[in-house]
């Protein structure tokens, strides 16, 4: 990989999880940056298998998809240098958060996630919570749910983080 150019790979797939060969990943750079000449815009083909590779000069990007029977506006991704992963994980962590409560549902979720090793509290069962809690519980046994339960206390309100089993 050259300098100030980062790598873009992976599969490229439909919702239901089904890879995708040949559709067109189109990148076109929003702007200028100090190293815009590298690239102002990039193409890739996946293959059979719906795998790609793009190598792209950092900067915002409008991310564009082509197939022969239709095309689709992906996104806007913000590519630094030297940053690897697939075109999903530019798309998800470059989405910009359009409304309040999406931004405070993901600074709920990376909270929640650095207290999933150490919650504030743990108790065997809901109804071993004390009525004055507050920040996060973690109900290893909840009665009301059936399964171990994470809730934020907070301003005298109980809020469940719903949690799925996610094992195949």
């Amino acid at each position: 990989m050259g300098i100030h150019m980062a790598l873009i790979s992976g599969v490229f797939k439909k919702p239901d999880g089904t890879a995708v060969g040949g559709v067109t990943l189109h990148f076109t750079l929003t702007g200028n940056t100090r190293h815009s000449f590298y690239a102002q815009s990039s193409e890739v083909k996946t293959d059979e298998e719906g795998r790609y590779s793009a190598e792209i000069s950092s900067g915002h990007y409008i991310v564009k998809c082509f197939s022969p029977d239709q095309s689709d506006r992906l996104g806007v991704i913000y590519v630094e240098d030297g940053a690897e992963g697939s075109l999903n994980d530019f798309l998800l962590t470059s989405s910009p958060v359009p409304e309040p409560i999406v931004a405070q549902m993901q600074q709920m979720y990376f909270a929640v996630l650095a207290l999933s090793q150490s919650p504030a509290a743990v108790f065997a069962t809901a109804a071993d919570v004390p009525a004055d809690a507050a920040g996060y519980v973690l109900v290893t046994d909840d009665e009301t749910k059936g399964v171990p339960a994470l809730y934020l206390y907070a301003n005298g309100r109980r809020y469940w983080l719903a949690m799925m089993e996610d094992t195949p």
